[in-house]
């Protein structure tokens, strides 16, 4: 039997088959046979407005690129949510490299930041957003930026943490002093960098608290010795400039200390017919922790999230160990009210004013990061600590400008954490503030 190879077309592509015993289709049969299949076009439209900053940059350093993404052509759809935006550099507009890959919220608005080259020139960013099933994509124009070899010293700054603004007297606050540095080839800007610490009372006359060296992170902490009396002490600090970076002085923050907790005692106790044990009691210190009660609420006591980790895995226990070993002391119970948000873990302030600071009522821009810190205070005190809730007054603005279904999320993850490595731990739902019961009704 002889074998012929014959070609047969199909949806516009052809197959070469060694088939015996099959005639090879007529030209007209193989032009039916045909078909072409083209996708379909989005019908929404998609605008991408580009901006960077700055327009000129030292090498390596970073550029800030927003992106405004719209869209439309369909009703009742949202075609700005999910977009996947790619930005990309290149030297010449002709070969070009993926800087970021990011994803735009539902409003379409996004920033973030690109490294420029290290060598100087011209660098061109570009972004593109690539079509979807509805909407069409855009590859707006490019923009330059100029990048420019420094002339003199490269810019250099430092900024200031502390564990607590408002702590009792007699309790020390460690401060954090961290140190950023524009690029300068083969220079380490951050490390080895003397940091001066001083403090005042007046603003005008200024004590040297600590003349110390960055480590290769560019930072540095201490401690700030607490006064004998209440009253506010101010304190600055001054990065030292070099010969290749220049210096800076911070703007003095104002520390306030609080008095001590001295519960008063009665000048005459009378015998009652009834005596109701102290493990009934329990009390809510405005400074430090109190003896006299079965039970104390950590509250009010500069030992929230907001104070006890002021960066991400970075804590500062000073406060809390202190107010632990108190209750101790006087074979007190203790209860820790967890929340509430850091500054570097927030999503940005709130409309109303904060209670524990800005971004501190706000949900955490990821929820892992509130486990990180449950996680590490459980580990530390372990049955030290008898109860953990996970929110102070959560119907009131001040202290949480997120959703009930937010709260929700927050107390599951808290208590999953907690009963994983303390089982005998009580974990305590967010308490509520009656004083307000337009907001109790709304939250509930």
């Amino acid at each position: 039997m002889r074998r012929h190879a014959h070609r047969f077309v199909v949806a516009g592509a052809s197959a070469a088959l060694g088939i015996g015993c099959l005639m090879a289709a007529p030209p007209a049969a193989q032009a039916a046979a045909t078909t072409v299949v083209k996708a379909a076009t989005p019908a929404g439209w998609t605008s991408v407005a580009l901006a960077v900053a700055p327009r000129a940059v030292a090498p390596g350093g970073s550029v800030r690129v927003s992106v405004v993404l719209r869209t439309g052509g369909i009703a009742n759809r949202n075609g700005a949510l999910g977009r996947t935006v790619v930005v990309q550099t290149s030297a010449d507009r002709k070969r070009w490299t993926t800087a970021a890959t990011w994803r735009t919220p539902a409003n379409g608005r996004l920033a973030g930041y690109v490294k420029a080259s290290r060598t100087p020139g011209t660098m061109h960013v570009r972004v593109s957003v690539p079509a979807n099933a509805q909407f069409k994509g855009q590859i707006p124009s490019s923009r330059t930026v100029a990048v420019i070899s420094p002339r003199g010293p490269v810019w250099s700054n430092v900024g200031v943490t502390f564990s607590s603004k408002s702590p009792p007297v007699g309790t020390a606050v460690t401060w954090t002093a961290t140190v950023r540095a524009g690029y300068l080839p083969g220079v380490n800007g951050i490390a080895g960098r003397t940091v001066i610490v001083e403090s005042s009372p007046d603003k005008a006359t200024w004590s040297t608290v600590a003349s110390v060296t960055t480590d290769a992170r560019g930072v540095v902490s201490g401690e700030l010795a607490s006064p004998e009396h209440t009253g506010a002490v101010n304190v600055r600090a001054t990065l030292v400039a070099t010969s290749k970076f220049k210096g800076q002085t911070t703007s003095p923050q104002c520390i306030t200390y609080q008095p001590r907790y001295a519960p008063s005692v009665p000048t005459e106790v009378k015998p009652a017919d009834v005596i109701v044990p102290a493990t009934l009691f329990g009390n809510h210190p405005v400074s430090g922790t109190p003896d006299g009660a079965g039970a104390v609420r950590l509250w009010d006591t500069s030992t929230a999230w907001a104070n006890v980790e002021i960066a991400r895995g970075q804590y500062s226990w000073w406060t809390l160990d202190a107010a632990v070993a108190a209750a101790e002391a006087a074979h007190q119970e203790v209860l820790l009210v967890l929340g509430a948000t850091p500054a570097w873990a927030s999503t940005g302030g709130a409309r109303a004013p904060e209670f524990a600071g800005p971004g501190s009522s706000t949900m955490p821009q990821d929820p892992a990061f509130f486990e990180e810190y449950v996680r590490a205070v459980v580990s530390r005190y372990g049955t030290r600590i008898g109860a953990y809730q996970v929110w102070n007054e959560a119907n009131v603005p001040s202290y949480w400008s997120g959703t009930p279904e937010q709260m929700a999320d927050l107390t599951t993850r808290a208590y999953q954490v907690v009963k994983s490595l303390q089982p005998s731990a009580t974990v305590v739902a967010a308490s509520t503030g009656s004083r307000w019961t337009a907001a109790f009704s709304d939250f509930y």
